[in-house]
This record gives structure tokens, C-alpha cells and sequence, in this order.
């Protein structure tokens, strides 16, 4: 039996804790943080934490509420850093990763949409807002992502599992409430390490009704 029937015969399409699953549906926990503010509004918002914390998801879902280009930084090629970053035809803009930007691309990026009147919303691993107002920001807004509490990886969980089920009766596959206070104090509701930990948790699962049932 393939990877994909094992699957299937729990209930799910594919494992929801996997890289390609967790790429192709973002799933928002909120965490206090609000909306970005209007466009044209002169503004820095940026939301701060380190790897994994979910600081792309947050902005994936402000773009699909409000629109508008994205400069994304990679890690490598360190070449592809020193793009050109988009302007904001309409007043608002957003970048990721943009600690890795090099410092003067950035200060001249940050110059020209405070000057412009620009919201410039972005997701970094340092706080950048002391070049936001020495840019010219006239406000700038911090949001500091915290680990998942309790329910909220309760709820990253269940919500990963209805996303990947077969169909609306509800996936054959589920976690206790023993398994999920574990999970939590074992990754410390980090949600990467919440859905490594849950990738692997799954896998089991499958593997063991697969096991029972042959």
C-alpha cells in the first residue's frame, strides 16, 4: 500500500503536517494582532519574531484581505537581496524577511515610502523601528508574536486535520487532549515545531491503523 492510500484509508488526502501541505493552506491562529492600517497612512508595521513563529502567515493573511506587492528576501542567493524593493502604487506595500535586506537597500526603501506616505507592513527577526522613524515613518506599530498557548495549538491542530480530510463526516485521525498538552510542552507552542511534532504523531497514527487493518 502507498504513502497515499495509507492516507486515504485514515480519512486525510496527505499528511496536513506536511511541508507541501502547510504551503499550499495557510491556517491564521490569531494572536491579538490587528489589521494593518489603511493605506497612505505614513505607517511601519511590523511584526517581530523569530523563525517559525508565523510571522509569513500573518502576513499571507493580511494580503488576501487587503492587497498589494510583496517583496520577499531570500537567504540565498545572498545576489537576490540587493533587488530592486517594489514601490506602493497604492500607499501600501509589504516585504518579509527584510532584516536580511542589506542595511542601505533598506534605509532607501524605507526613506522612499515614508516620503511617499506609504504603509509599509513587514514581517523581520530584529526591530527595525528606530530606522522606521529616522526614515520618516510618522508612526510606527510593533507587533511581537508569543508561542501558541494551549489552545491555540489545539486549534492549529484540529484545523490542519479538517483541511486535509477527505470529506465533511470528519478525519478518522485525531489527537487527545493527552497528546496535544504534550505537544505543546514539548515544542513550547512554537507552530513549526508544533507541526514537525505533528507531521511525525500523524505518520504514526496512519501507520499503526494501517498496520491494524492488514
Amino acid at each position: 500500500m502507498s504513502f497515499t492510500d495509507r492516507y486515504r484509508s485514515a480519512g486525510l488526502v496527505r499528511n496536513p503536517f506536511c511541508t507541501q501541505a502547510i504551503a499550499d493552506s495557510e491556517v491564521f491562529i490569531s494572536r491579538g494582532v490587528r489589521e494593518p492600517p489603511e493605506r497612505y497612512s505614513q505607517t511601519l508595521v511590523q511584526v517581530v519574531a523569530p523563525r517559525g513563529y508565523g510571522k509569513s502567515t500573518h502576513l499571507a493573511t493580511w494580503r488576501a484581505r487587503q492587497d498589494a506587492p510583496y517583496h520577499y528576501i531570500p537567504l540565498r542567493p545572498y545576489g537576490e537581496r540587493w533587488a530592486r524593493a517594489p514601490h506602493a502604487p497604492d500607499g501600501l506595500v509589504y516585504g518579509d524577511e527584510i532584516d536580511r535586506m542589506p542595511a542601505a537597500v533598506r534605509w532607501g526603501w524605507f526613506k522612499r515610502l515614508a516620503r511617499g506616505r506609504a504603509t509599509l507592513v513587514i514581517g523581520t527577526h530584529t526591530d527595525l523601528s528606530r530606522l522606521g522613524r529616522l526614515a520618516g515613518f510618522a508612526e510606527v506599530r510593533t507587533h511581537t508574536l508569543a508561542p501558541l498557548d494551549l489552545a491555540g495549538v489545539k486549534t492549529l491542530i484540529e484545523a490542519r486535520l479538517a483541511d486535509s480530510q477527505i470529506d465533511a463526516s470528519g478525519s478518522r485521525i485525531s489527537f487527545s487532549p493527552v497528546e496535544i498538552a504534550r505537544i505543546h510542552q514539548a515544542t513550547g507552542g512554537v507552530p513549526r515545531a508544533v507541526e514537525a511534532a505533528c507531521h511525525s504523531l500523524v505518520s504514526e497514527k496512519v501507520s499503526l491503523r494501517t498496520s491494524a487493518t492488514s
